[in-house]
């Protein structure tokens, strides 16, 4: 057995998780995500791991990249969370280079959930993923790591519209022919006027929690839709008990490297199954969670 054999059997490194932020997320540098890092530590322990959290005094991403780096040794895997879009993306592909162990963004246990989330809306409408489209409004640090959820699941890319806040008049023309709208930041106004033109009961998933404050007003003016408020699929609840600690427990467990995609797929996959009848997600802390990833 060598030596990198018996570490991983006698220290503890393999269950600490470094959480990594320079809290750009909400532009208020590193103290912002402190709170959140402190609320799900205990919910990471479901899956036998320790969080401790790094929060760096500095926009650069190389210096962020650095450490990271440099700390791998102490740590079995890497969160980066509450780091601005499109630099978390650029950090993500950077440390992927060099690292030994898994890393994830943030919001990529969300994105999975979403993608169970889908997955069911489809089952609910009667129709294939590959057949459904889809209209995507805004854009925030966590559309990217939905839309590549969502392919990978196996949605049509040519089916799916992305309109930013200049693209209102096309997003109103598609909004005619789209199965599911999913909103990461767009002036109400123009969110009412798109969600007026949608084909009878519509899904509109709001990805922000900028939102939430709209969801009333919308279930006025569609009182046919099913709405889906990102407090039901955020980060502290269905990521951060079903997702984020599974995938880098069973990465850990199995001794890779990085988090593959066939593990996403595979985990939006596995969590459909534990929604029930009445229900698109499935409901927080479901011991379920431990035997998908």
């Amino acid at each position: 057995m060598n030596h990198s054999e018996n570490a991983y059997r006698f220290e503890s490194n393999n269950n600490k998780i470094a959480v990594v932020t320079n809290g750009t997320a909400i532009d208020t540098m590193e103290y912002s995500v402190k709170t959140y890092m402190e609320a799900i530590a205990e919910v990471y322990k479901s899956a036998g791991l320790d969080i401790f959290g790094i929060e760096l005094n500095t926009r650069n991403l190389l210096e962020i990249k650095n450490s990271i780096v440099s700390l791998q040794q102490d740590f079995g895997a890497v969160l980066i969370a509450g780091i601005k879009a499109p630099g978390c993306y650029q950090l993500l592909n950077m440390v992927k280079q060099e690292l030994t162990i898994p890393v994830i963004l943030e919001v990529t246990g969300v994105a999975v959930a979403i993608g169970a989330t889908i997955l069911n809306i489809s089952k609910d409408k009667n129709k294939l993923l590959n057949e459904m489209r889809f209209l995507c409004l805004g854009c925030n640090e966590l559309k990217r790591a939905v839309l590549e959820q969502l392919f990978l699941i196996g949605a049509d890319p040519s089916l799916v519209v992305s309109c930013r806040k200049g693209g209102f008049e096309y997003a109103a023309y598609a909004s005619h022919f789209s199965d599911i709208v999913m909103v990461f930041d767009f002036q109400y106004e123009h969110i009412k006027r798109i969600a007026m033109e949608l084909p009878s009961n519509p899904v509109l998933m709001l990805l922000s929690h900028n939102l939430s404050d709209h969801i009333s007003k919308l279930a006025k003016v569609r009182p046919d839709a099913f709405i889906i408020p990102y407090d039901s699929i955020q980060s502290e609840s269905i990521e951060a008990a079903l997702s984020g600690p599974y995938l880098l427990r069973n990465a850990i467990d199995q001794k890779l490297k990085k988090i593959t995609p066939d593990m996403l797929k595979s985990a939006s996959m596995s969590l459909v199954e534990f929604a029930q009848s009445n229900r698109l997600l499935p409901e927080l802390m479901d011991w379920r969670s431990k035997s998908v990833f």
